[in-house]
């Protein structure tokens, strides 16, 4: 399992894609104290992500010979997809910003978890990218697309786990993605997916109330749809700014 340094990423990097990483150092001195070198790897040499099927990025921390880094995994390390460096190294961005995550604590990391707090995330995420000349228009759509290919054949699931894990999907691309990509979904929602469709128009009349680009009505977005949608009590913040800085104080010797 290899990782390269960041010198690396820069190397071939965009404009935009130096602004993140920038950024994300300022964010790193001024939250943390210290710098959080972002390294980079391909996923098929990681252990836990090698034996997963289709595409797959991602980035978490880790420490490496004593040394708090932030590890960027991608799918593969040629042709790399400069929107999606933006979009994972974003990600850790927003956490440094104040956005935090709702954790499930029967079941951490399920995938109502997961799609609950990207759909709350990826509205400041893709302005955030935007701000620095990145236009993630294109990846949102192409989502979408598979999604009006995935939803235009299934029958609709009678659980109501499923129907939910549904309808935080298409919220998601709802929030982000093209009128014509919307008009597209809501045809197929109502002709195929009623049930589904209730509970993603109350998530969609949820989010009209709150201001998602600001960390703290974002949170309360997602504290409403856990409490509308009944998702359960066992639910906690995520503090990853804390955990970030516990981190760190490790490797200070």
């Amino acid at each position: 399992m290899r990782l390269y340094h960041e010198t690396a990423l820069r190397r071939q990097a965009d404009e935009p894609t130096i602004k993140m990483l920038n950024l994300w150092h300022s964010l790193c001195k001024e939250k943390i104290g210290i710098p959080i070198e972002v390294m980079i790897g391909n996923r098929r040499e990681h252990p836990q992500l090698k034996s997963t099927v289709g595409e797959v990025y991602t980035a978490f921390p880790v420490i490496i010979e004593g040394k708090i880094v932030l590890s960027l995994w991608l799918d593969s390390l040629s042709n790399v997809n400069s929107i999606i460096v933006t979009h994972e190294i974003g990600h850790w961005v927003l956490k440094l910003k104040g956005f935090r995550g709702m954790i499930y604590q029967p079941e951490k990391h399920c995938d109502i978890e997961i799609l609950l707090n990207s759909m709350a995330h990826h509205p400041p995420l893709y302005a955030l990218q935007r701000s620095l000349g990145h236009e993630p228009q294109i990846e949102i759509d192409s989502r979408a697309d598979h999604d009006i290919k995935i939803f235009s054949k299934e029958r609709e699931t009678s659980k109501k786990q499923f129907r939910v894990k549904n309808a935080l999907l298409l919220a998601d691309d709802f929030l982000n993605c093209s009128s014509e990509k919307r008009m597209q979904l809501e045809e197929i929602v109502k002709r195929r997916h009623l049930n589904t469709a209730r509970y993603l128009w109350k998530i969609l009349s949820i989010a009209s109330h709150y201001n998602l680009l600001n960390p703290k009505q974002n949170l309360r977005f997602s504290r409403k749809v856990i409490r509308k949608l009944k998702l359960g009590d066992e639910w906690y913040v995520a503090d990853e700014l804390e955990e970030l800085i516990k981190m760190a104080k490790k490797t200070i010797k």
